[in-house]
């Protein structure tokens, strides 16, 4: 009796260990609306810190982001897509990645925040977005 006993518990952790959790469900109109860039971590491009509404992407419901800086503003050369004026770029989001002309972000979606990486652990670079009101 004692030997089935440490079988049935063997079992149960093999079988809990194995389990997986679902992964959150990701609605792609989630992130749809006007993000202003708070951070830019370039690695060795530097880091950079704005304020509300000085680089806004805004990512359309038609798969396009526009993305417009404060009149005036000097920014980063090393921060993609906020190198002039006015910009319109397409793009594409999955659960954890996300498009935009071509270049593969990795992205973290979490109530107004919004965060897309090319890997900071290996130098690369990382910007942080809070959604607008």
């Amino acid at each position: 009796m004692k030997k089935l006993s440490y079988l049935v518990l063997i079992c149960s952790v093999f079988l809990g260990v194995g389990c997986k959790k679902d992964p959150p469900f990701f609605d792609a109109n989630s992130i749809v609306g006007s993000w202003s860039l708070s951070e830019a971590n370039l690695s060795w491009g530097g880091y950079e810190s704005y304020e509300s509404n000085q680089i806004v992407w805004k990512f359309g419901t038609d798969q396009q982001l526009e993305v417009t800086l404060q009149e005036g503003l000097i920014v980063n050369q090393n921060i993609p897509f906020s190198n002039s004026q006015l910009g319109v770029y397409p793009y594409l989001t999955s659960d954890s990645t996300l498009t935009i002309n071509g270049q593969l972000f990795n992205l973290l979606l979490e109530n107004n925040l919004l965060i897309i990486d090319q890997n900071p652990a290996l130098d690369g670079i990382q910007l942080s977005f809070s959604k607008n009101e």
